[in-house]
């Protein structure tokens, strides 16, 4: 897979679990950035302009979206997200994903009515630019299901 000046090449561990060695190449085949962590679980998920984007799936921390800087090699995101509502959504520079709301932050806010059998909490929307450093509450609630 090329992307500007970039091209990343993946190595899957095991194909039963959801785990790759992540390796970014400049235009003269120069590695520039490898990860290969053996105890964080990850997956690639775009390369845009000089930004890589992964899916740590379920790790050591739970579901995480992390971005690195591929320039200096410097992971510049890294947090948790909840993969009820969709997963991870691209378009264009923005990833978005949902993450659960603590119910005590939610008093005097008009909520979605939830059917009681199906949902049990909430979760938020939250878009991130890329190259910023953190993610956009956009007050986008949607009933969600906790175990």
């Amino acid at each position: 897979m090329t992307y500007s000046s970039y091209y990343v090449k993946t190595f899957s561990r095991n194909f039963s679990i959801p785990w790759e060695d992540i390796y970014v190449y400049d235009e003269n085949n120069n590695l520039v950035l490898s990860l290969d962590d053996k105890e964080q679980p990850q997956r690639f998920y775009v390369l845009f302009e000089n930004y890589l984007v992964l899916d740590s799936w379920t790790g050591v921390n739970g579901r995480e979206v992390l971005v690195y800087d591929v320039k200096s090699g410097d992971k510049i995101f890294q947090t948790d997200y909840d993969l009820r509502n969709n997963g991870l959504i691209r378009d264009f520079n923005v990833v978005s994903f949902y993450k659960k709301v603590d119910d005590s932050l939610l008093s005097g806010y008009v909520l979605p009515q939830c059917d009681s059998e199906r949902y049990n909490g909430y979760v938020e929307r939250y878009e991130y630019v890329i190259w910023e450093t953190q993610a956009n509450a956009l007050w986008d609630i949607q009933c969600a299901y906790f175990e």
